[in-house]
């Protein structure tokens, strides 16, 4: 990334560092990416839809109502390939009806349960039979390849007695694939009911399959099952206790113990999930609540949520634990537990979800946790990560069994009017520990001469040019590139002379009209960044009288938002990025003096504090910043005129801390400094060049950092731009340079170790107004 006092020289530059700064989030700062070969975008929605589940294939089986006779009168399984393309190999065409009793009217199907043992899978639904007012629950089973198992139940199916009208609150299968239902009698509590192979009611594991609760009062929150089909289901009281209890039932007969608890830090348990590992460790994750009474209309709720780890004797492991605290009003926010999940390798997620009631919205999340309980920030912004969502959610984010590692997640979704139902959405994640080799990066090339958008298409070692927008001509273009709607593609803004923001969306491949900025200003560091951690990128700017305003993006266009006023001169640099892993980006500006001031994004608003000191002007010749150690914040590093780097990095308390990186002695000082993961090791690496045509590099380890003194030959000489991106996706950047006098097009393609050098094309017309992005543009 430039110096921003360089980066002003020209429009192009805007362009470079905004994609620079998009490329820290989703490359280096976060794991988690979405896996562009599910579905479209990595999304599967699928209207009217209850339940799914994942088959180990990759295979999604969802269940959904499906009406014949005017109303819901029957209940299918519906499958999608590993790619979410409907599976016509699956059942008939990729359906499975036929799956409610033969006199069946208005059946609503409330769970599908995958049978672990063989990949079939169990409808649990509610119906009602001809000839009768009351309700049914039924049961349903498939084998694996959709076809009716017939030896289950009559010809497949099974309806519970008319007395067993009352809820139906989970259901899971153990490793032998019985059916395992948590469920509630108005009369006598709650209950947990187990179901042979045949569809009936399992004896041994009690009298007509049942086991109920020690007491009455307990209520069931979740259910899993160990290697042994011991079953496990946490507990609480409700307000009458600060204790999670577990009940165990044994796989065997059935019978009912009390194996472990886990005190909270709370006055009142109020909900808890549980997961076992493929060890036999269990988790367990609680929440809790204290309520203070402060008048009629208002009570101040303090929660906290807790995970705590468990041997599969149930022992308690006391080095490893995580609590989250939150305070609210009862009007406010509150947050949710979803779900949790471990994955192979140790590491614990944990879906939650935010909701406010005024206005109504639900946003989930997911924690990842390392093998220690502490956030795993190269998951995502300080661990956690949100994911963009179609429309509403209006449910719990479920956390599906990984398949080939990545991660599957169903989300409830909202309908959009009265007219329509509500969706599941499937999305699927790369979740590894460090960058996924993914797309090959694409480059944008906008000539404000012509008002021409073209995209180098990256086919993995060559470039097709494809044009994509036409502006029109404007001396004034000032453009910036990012994720404005939130996709995970690169979308490229531009502001005219009339102070219109013109978008151009590479999802839908085309260009809107997103709002306006005043033109009868001057607009200085304008910048693209997410700064309310929404998952779509805004953009900033700065007046000349200090003030800062960002355009929000709300996914459809831009909300001008004041964020507060700085001192208009005296400024040396200033860099942005999320500083202090709560996900929001943030300012941060070095006076002439020396004074760090960072602006800490509330998401509407910059909160501006002195950090510390560095050595005043004109010491510094080159500051970028970046991830350099691989922790998920930003960092800033500093190049001295005397060629030496300092690392500038900002602890728990927020003011900066220094330390001596290395020297560059051989350095051109009029070549910008590039910054990028050249070795794929998930940290930010600086790419210079030296004064006899070579590439300097230094790569970082988290703890120290190297100069690796020849990368390759730096291809052109004289006036050049490069931008930074990785255009063959195999996880590590690369660098494209251009010639202002010939328009030569160069790669320089990273091995880790070395630059690849190829000649591309020559880019017509190509000078020092064009501007640059680079980044997943074209599928």
């Amino acid at each position: 990334m430039f110096n921003l006092r360089n980066r002003r020289r020209s429009k192009r530059n805007v362009g470079q560092i905004a994609v620079e700064r998009f490329e820290d989030r989703t490359l280096l700062s976060s794991v988690i990416q979405v896996d562009n070969g599910f579905g479209t975008n990595g999304q599967l929605n699928v209207p009217a839809a209850v339940d799914g589940v994942v088959q180990n294939s990759g295979r999604v089986l969802i269940t959904r109502p499906q009406g014949i006779g005017g109303g819901n009168d029957t209940v299918v399984i519906q499958a999608f390939n590993s790619q979410g393309v409907l599976d016509s190999t699956y059942g008939t065409n990729g359906i499975v009806s036929g799956l409610t009793p033969s006199t069946s009217i208005d059946a609503t199907p409330l769970f599908l349960v995958l049978r672990p043992n063989d990949g079939g899978a169990i409808v649990v639904g509610q119906t009602r039979l001809n000839g009768e007012t009351g309700q049914r629950f039924f049961l349903a089973a498939v084998d694996s390849a959709g076809n009716s198992v017939n030896t289950f139940g009559f010809q497949g199916t099974t309806t519970l007695l008319a007395t067993d009208q009352d809820a139906i609150v989970d259901a899971i299968a153990d490793n032998a694939g019985r059916l395992l239902l948590v469920r509630q009698s108005s009369t006598t509590g709650y209950y947990v009911q187990r179901f042979g192979a045949n569809g009936l009611p399992d004896g041994s594991f009690g009298p007509q399959g049942k086991r109920f609760m020690l007491s009455s009062s307990l209520i069931p929150t979740d259910i899993a099952v160990q290697a042994d089909n011991t079953v496990l289901v946490p507990t609480t009281f409700g307000s009458f206790s600060s204790t999670v209890f577990v009940m165990s039932f044994n796989g065997t007969n059935g019978t009912v113990g009390f194996p472990f608890s886990l005190p909270l830090a709370e006055a009142s348990a109020v909900d808890a999930r549980i997961a076992i590992d493929s060890s036999g460790q269990i988790y367990l994750a609680a929440k809790s609540q204290t309520e203070t009474f402060i008048d009629f209309n208002n009570t101040y709720i303090t929660s906290t949520v807790q995970i705590q780890r468990f041997s599969s004797t149930y022992l308690r492991d006391t080095g490893y634990a995580y609590s989250q605290n939150t305070s609210t009003t009862q009007n406010g926010t509150s947050i949710e537990l979803g779900d949790l999940a471990v994955q192979a390798n140790g590491q614990v997620l944990m879906s939650l979800n935010n909701k406010s009631l005024q206005p109504r919205q639900e946003q989930p999340t997911i924690l990842r946790l390392k093998g220690d309980a502490t956030p795993d920030v190269t998951f995502d912004d300080d661990g956690f990560f949100s994911p963009v969502l179609p429309s509403r959610a209006n449910g719990d984010l479920q956390l599906l069994p990984m398949v080939n590692g990545q991660l599957l997640t169903l989300t409830p979704l909202a309908a959009l009017n009265t007219s329509t139902p509500g969706s599941l959405l499937f999305s699927r994640y790369y979740v590894g520990s460090t960058p996924p080799t993914g797309q090959a990066e694409d480059i944008y090339l906008f000539n404000p001469d012509t008002g021409i958008l073209n995209v180098q298409r990256s086919l993995g070692n060559t470039f097709q040019q494809q044009t994509v927008a036409n502006w029109g001509a404007d001396p004034n273009w000032d453009t910036v590139v990012g994720d404005f709607d939130g996709d995970q593609k690169l979308d490229f803004a531009g502001r005219n002379s009339a102070g219109r923001w013109m978008v151009y969306l590479a999802g839908p491949k085309q260009t809107q009209d997103w709002g306006n900025w005043n033109n009868a200003v001057t607009w200085n560091r304008v910048t693209v960044a997410d700064f309310n951690s929404d998952g779509r990128d805004d953009i900033l700017g700065q007046l000349p009288g200090g003030h800062w305003w960002v355009a929000l993006s709300n996914g459809i266009r831009f909300v001008n938002e004041f964020f507060g006023r700085w001192q208009a001169n005296g400024w040396i640099d200033f860099e942005y990025g999320d500083f202090t892993g709560d996900g929001k980006a943030d300012v941060l500006g070095l006076l002439d003096n020396g004074s760090w001031i960072l602006g800490v994004s509330t998401g509407t608003h910059f909160n501006a504090r002195f950090r510390g000191k560095w050595a005043a002007a004109p010491a510094w010749q080159e500051i970028v910043s970046g991830d350099f150690d691989g922790d998920g914040t930003m960092e800033i590093a500093g190049r001295t005129t005397g060629g030496q780097w300092w690392l500038g990095e900002f602890g728990t308390n927020l003011r900066v801390q220094t330390s001596f990186m290395n020297t560059w002695a051989n350095a051109d000082p009029n070549t910008p400094v590039l910054t990028g993961d050249f070795n794929g090791d998930g940290r930010t690496d600086l790419l210079g060049a030296a004064t006899n045509s070579g590439w300097l590099m230094t790569q970082g380890n988290g703890s120290t950092y190297q100069t690796v003194d020849y990368f390759g030959i730096v291809p052109l000489a004289g006036g050049n731009t490069s931008v930074v991106g990785d255009f063959n996706g195999d996880g590590r950047d690369d660098v494209a340079s251009f010639n202002f006098s010939t328009g030569r097009f160069f790669t320089s393609m990273s091995t880790g170790t070395f630059f690849q050098q190829s000649l591309q094309s020559v880019i017509s017309g190509f000078d020092a107004d064009f501007s640059l992005g680079a980044g997943e543009i074209i599928p």
